[in-house]
Parts: structure tokens; C-alpha cells; sequence
């Protein structure tokens, strides 16, 4: 039994480097995939939401990747896959976060022209963040 509490110690020992390793290019993609996101060309912004997708992999802690996911498939025109990765943004912890998402939300209801709906997430964007 104490041998493989040992056994168990040192594996996680082992693997505490690769968790920062992952974190390390969560972020290098999540930087890589913000500038990409920043072009006018379909395809460079469609190559950011493929590294938005494995920083996502890496980092599925972080809700602005979400966030970013959400805001790129809204901007190729896919707002039903938007309004999913954005809804998953707003349920986070982070208020800027969940601010950001329900504001982008609010601007594809807007878009749809479903008046209450974007009003709904208009005011839950507010209610997160009241300084913005």
C-alpha cells in the first residue's frame, strides 16, 4: 500500500510540469489566435478560431477562450454556434467575462432583431459590470 501511495506521489510529481507546459501554449494560441482574429480575410479568422478550439483543449478553465470562440464564429456568421460558446462565456465567475459575453449576445439578438432578447442580455451585461 505504501509503495503505491510512492508510486502515485511521484507520477503526479512527474506530470506537474506538462500541466504548466499546457498552460504555456493555451496561452501562445490564445495570443496567436488574437491576432489572426484581428484580419478581415474569412480564412485567417477561421485559422484563430482553430487555435482558439486547442487553447480550449489545454485551457478549459478559462472562460474567455469561450468568449473568443463565441466572438469568432459570430464574426465568420454562424451565430448558432456563437450564441452556444458565448452562453457558456456568460455562466462564468469572471464579471468582465460574463459582462463581455452577455453583451455580445445582445448584439446578435440585436442583429435578429429580437428586441427582447438583446434587452435581456443588454441589462444581465450591465448587471455584471454597472461600470461599463
Amino acid at each position: 500500500m505504501k509503495r503505491n501511495i510512492q508510486r502515485i506521489f511521484i507520477l503526479s510529481l512527474l506530470c506537474l510540469p506538462l500541466t504548466g507546459a499546457f498552460a504555456a501554449s493555451g496561452r501562445k494560441l490564445v495570443k496567436d489566435a488574437n491576432k489572426l482574429y484581428q484580419s478581415d480575410d474569412s480564412a485567417k479568422v477561421a485559422e484563430a478560431l482553430e487555435k482558439y478550439m486547442q487553447a480550449r483543449e489545454s485551457r478549459k478553465d478559462r472562460f474567455e477562450i469561450p468568449f473568443n470562440i463565441g466572438k469568432t464564429y459570430s464574426k465568420l456568421g454562424h451565430e448558432t454556434e456563437a450564441q452556444t460558446w458565448l452562453e457558456e462565456a456568460a455562466r462564468s465567475t469572471d464579471k468582465k467575462v460574463k459582462a463581455d459575453a452577455n453583451y455580445q449576445l445582445g448584439n446578435n439578438q440585436f442583429r435578429k432583431k429580437k428586441w427582447d432578447e438583446a434587452i435581456r442580455y443588454y441589462t444581465d451585461a450591465l448587471r455584471s459590470n454597472p461600470s461599463d
